[in-house]
């Protein structure tokens, strides 16, 4: 499947791990909530300041002993900069994903149920017909 952006965890990926058990719906709410928690090392936020004072931030795309290329804007992965690393002063990650802590502080049990199915079936889940309550069977 693989659709959607060059950025982030293959999210198509999640049905897998449940089937295998790699992961249950209850890790993987823990990561919805708690997104920093076990973030990989490529999702890092890369800081890095020149010894002009510039300062440069986004992923790392590609490094070698000369340069460091960094994606600064997610929507737009052909957006790269590119650092000399003979000009960097200092260079760090950030240990806080970009995802929002606690993104689902306002939805409904029912969204977040939804949510869960819809990642569990690798974005292919059907929807299903609500009973109406005033029809009889």
């Amino acid at each position: 499947m693989k659709e959607g952006g060059s950025f982030g965890p293959d999210l198509t990926a999640i049905r897998d791990k449940l089937i295998s058990r790699e992961m249950d719906r209850t890790g993987l709410l823990r990561e919805i909530i708690e997104p920093s928690r076990l973030m990989e090392e490529k999702y890092r936020t890369e800081v890095i300041k020149t010894i002009d004072g510039r300062f440069f931030t986004g992923f790392l795309a590609y490094e070698d002993d000369h340069i460091v290329r960094l994606i600064t804007n997610v929507l737009e992965s052909e957006t790269v900069e590119e650092v000399v690393k003979q000009t960097i002063a200092e260079r760090r990650q950030l240990e806080v994903s970009p995802m929002p802590e606690a993104l689902v502080n306002t939805a409904t049990s029912e969204d977040i149920l939804d949510l869960l199915a819809y990642l569990a079936s690798a974005g292919g889940l059907k929807p299903t017909l609500k009973p109406n309550p005033t029809s009889s069977r």
